[in-house]
């Protein structure tokens, strides 16, 4: 499943709100957000990028 598809599919669910997320979903909702966070520097931001796609399957 391609990172919108997953978007989509995490938008359309009917499951719970309070429902814990799959790991796709959670990996892809924060690396959507990781550039706003000044938490990490660069090369920690672009470790957890690299992770953070593999776990969302759009790595290359």
């Amino acid at each position: 499943m391609n990172r919108s598809a997953t978007v989509f599919a995490a938008i359309t669910t009917d499951a719970p709100a309070d429902a814990a997320p799959e790991p796709v979903t959670a990996a892809v909702t924060l690396r959507a957000v990781l550039p706003r966070t000044d938490a990490l520097t660069a090369p920690e931001r672009g470790l957890m990028e690299e992770w953070l796609d593999r776990i969302a399957g759009t790595s290359d």
